[in-house]
This record gives C-alpha cells, structure tokens and sequence, in this order.
C-alpha cells in the first residue's frame, strides 16, 4: 500500500523543519569553527616548529624521512615528490630518436606508450649511461615534470621496544 500524497499544508511543514534544523546546524558548525580559529592557529604554528626541530635534529629514517624522539613520543618528517610526464616533450624525444636513428630498444627502455607516456622503472639510470647522447639527456629531462609534495608530519607514541631501550 503506498502512503497517500501529502497536503501542501504538509510539505510546508517538513519543509520548514528542514529550513530550521539546517539552519541549526549551520549556527553549531559556524560556532565551532569560531571556537576551533584559535586553536588551529596555535596548531598550525606549533606544527611548523616542530618540522623545523624535526629537520635540524631528527636523525635519518628511512630514504626521505627524519625522527625525532622523545621519551614517549616521536615525530617523523618525510619528504617526497612525484614525477609527471609532458607527452608532447615526450613526442619531441621520440622524433630526436627517429632523426638520429638511435636504437629503437633504448629509446622503448625508457618510456611505455599507453594512453599517455609512462616512464619505466629504471628510466632514470638508463638515461644515465655514457652511451646516451647529451642531447638526448636534455631532450628526456625536458619529458620529466617533478613536483615536490608537501612534507608529511606526523606525530605519534613510540613504538614499546623503543621506550624499552632508552629507559
């Protein structure tokens, strides 16, 4: 059985409960990002020191990151950036390749056509060799659009074994 459509008496009801308990939530969510302002700007300035201890102090942790530990707590700063690459730098590179005549396997051992140009893992050491023409290097840095990410910084309890240690 399907419930009977409601009144237009009705539909003004729920619409002005809805009117109302969004306007409440908006009033709550307007007065706690006003109570959070002070805070996070504390927050965002300790955040900053603290990367700065981190980066001046903190000892090697794994490739790109750096600890720092206290008693009970640690902070760990990384860093990392991504590589993109520029198709049509690629294309320049592929038409270099055909007008020098190099080696179809070298230039192949760098990037892999799909839909966009994708670089191989091990593009990097390959262009390297001395074998590669200046150029070429050139032409394939030209391919390569990095872009350092923001550090990630976290804050976290020591690991038990860790405490145990320096204890």
């Amino acid at each position: 059985m399907t419930p009977a459509a409601p009144t237009p008496a009705r539909v003004d009801e729920l619409a002005i409960e809805h009117n109302a308990l969004e306007s409440k939530i908006e009033e709550i969510q307007k007065a706690a990002k006003e109570e959070a302002k002070e805070p996070s700007e504390k927050l965002t300035k300790l955040i900053a020191e603290l990367k700065a201890l981190v980066e001046s102090f903190g000892s090697a942790h794994e490739k790109k990151s750096k600890l720092l530990s206290g008693l009970e707590w640690e902070m760990m700063l990384t860093h990392s950036s991504s590589v993109g690459i520029d198709n049509a730098a690629v294309e320049r590179f592929w038409a270099w390749a055909k007008k020098e005549r190099a080696k179809k396997a070298i230039v192949e051992s760098l990037f892999v056509s799909v839909k966009r140009w994708e670089l191989t893992p091990n593009a990097t050491v390959l262009i390297q060799a001395p074998n590669i023409p200046l150029a070429a290097k050139r032409l394939f840095s030209a391919c390569l659009n990095i872009t350092p990410n923001s550090p990630r910084f976290k804050v976290r309890p020591r690991k038990k074994e860790a405490q145990e240690k320096t204890a």
